[in-house]
């Protein structure tokens, strides 16, 4: 009996020992957490602060949510905007219109000869000078000439008054051209070889217009800007002077000087603005090509992503307080109207019941970075106003109270990155949880 009672007690020693080792062994083969919910005592594996925390920017007031993305730390940068060359001109081009190859005027007692020849003339109004050139080949006495019914010539033919100067103040479109021979018994037959007319025109191109754009970050971190052309003379004939206007307002004029090299001109940055400008390359006479153009724009640190926010009056009394000025003026009243300690105390509580001078608000900033699969250092200034904050840190996200910081109305939060990493998100909100 007693040999079976030992028997017994083994098994069930054996019975316990299987069932705690199969409990052991399922409690490690469950998920963490779920392992965590069952034993006593353990953790829930979530930040119950930090879920906390998250209701309560929720259910505050958010003053500013900003999605920064990547953030990297001040470089100089110099970005180049390329303008297209500029044809800037006002010169004479020469240009010949064949009349006839030959003209015969005869002799006649008792009449005049003549011959009349049709031509026609485009873009009348730049024509400077017209000449009329041809050979006389043989011919004495006075010979006319006429140009859309107006007597330009009348005179005998040397070579010292070829070419002959006709009026421009009357072309047409279509023109006519009239040789007359003089009357007479003594007078040789006319002919005039390879007649032709010589035209001077006044060709123009005084200004060229070329835009460049700037971005918001651009502008922002403007420090310096730098106007950089080649000027190519193209004819010596005439020497002008060179205007450059930027955005409506004169930037340089003086006088053009050939093969002098790549001209720099310097720009204030005020001068410029965020979206388009206009610059405007105008000269008085010559023939030049400006070529190489560019701005030059030197960026620094002001290119930080900054974002701005309001804090009404109201939201400002409650990280302050109400006291203000009115507290003040009642203890003051208190002070006037009161002989004795025990009114003025009285008068105080009152004012203090009337004003309440206890804050029920912070203003917190909040910086969630993007998640790593290993941890990474984030080293940054926050500069919030006037005053400047700063963070190194490998946690998930960046908090703090910049209540002292603020002002009624505008507020200005720009990032400075030490070094690159990823902003997921960043909040100013009202905390009400610590009141």
């Amino acid at each position: 009996m007693k040999g079976k009672k030992g028997d017994a007690g083994t098994n069930i020693a054996a019975l316990i020992l299987l069932i705690a080792l199969f409990i052991i062994l399922f409690m490690l083969s469950i998920p963490t957490d779920l392992r965590e919910d069952l034993l006593p005592g353990s953790s829930s594996g979530i930040n119950t602060d930090e879920s906390n925390r998250d209701k309560n920017i929720d259910s505050g007031t958010v003053l500013l949510s900003a999605a920064p993305g990547k953030v990297t730390p001040f470089e100089e940068t110099t970005i180049i905007k390329d303008l297209v060359p500029a044809l800037l001109y006002s010169r004479l081009e020469k240009d010949t219109l064949d009349i006839a190859t030959s003209i015969s005027l005869e002799r006649n007692l008792f009449t005049e000869v003549d011959r009349t020849f049709n031509f026609d003339l485009v873009d009348t109004e730049n024509i400077k000078n017209l000449d009329l050139f041809f050979f006389a080949v043989s011919g004495e006495g006075k010979l006319k000439i006429e140009l859309n019914g107006e007597l330009v010539f009348e005179d005998t033919i040397d070579s010292s008054k070829i070419p002959i100067k006709l009026t421009v103040n009357e072309l047409k479109n279509r023109n006519k051209l009239r040789f007359i021979s003089t009357r007479g018994f003594f007078s040789d037959d006319y002919k005039l070889n390879d007649v032709k007319l010589i035209i001077n025109r006044r060709l123009e191109n005084k200004l060229a217009s070329r835009d460049f754009s700037l971005t918001e970050n651009e502008k922002d971190g403007l420090e310096d800007v730098t106007l950089n052309y080649f000027v190519n003379c193209l004819s010596l004939d005439e020497q002008g002077s060179l205007e450059i206007n930027l955005n409506n307002r004169l930037l340089f004029n003086d006088i053009i000087f050939c093969d002098s090299g790549i001209n720099k001109l310097d720009i204030s940055p005020d001068r410029v603005k965020s979206g388009l400008n206009n610059m405007e390359f105008r000269i008085n006479r010559g023939d030049y090509q400006l070529d190489d153009i560019e701005i030059e724009l030197n960026i620094g640190e002001k290119s930080f992503p900054k974002y701005n926010f309001e804090l009404e009056d109201d939201d400002l009394d409650r990280i302050v307080g109400i006291c203000d000025s009115g507290f003040d003026r009642c203890l003051r009243e208190c002070d006037f109207d009161c002989d004795t300690d025990s009114c003025f105390d009285s008068c105080t509580d009152d004012c203090e019941l009337d004003f309440d001078c206890e804050k029920d608000s912070d203003v917190f900033l909040r910086v969630d970075f993007k998640e790593e699969r290993k941890e990474t250092r984030k080293r940054a200034k926050i500069t919030i106003n006037e005053e400047t904050i700063s963070f190194d840190t490998i946690d998930p996200f960046y908090e703090r109270d910049i209540s002292d910081f603020l002002v009624r109305g505008n507020n200005i939060i720009k990032i400075v990155p030490q070094n690159s990493f990823e902003v997921k998100l960043m909040r100013v909100f009202l905390d009400r949880s610590n009141n």
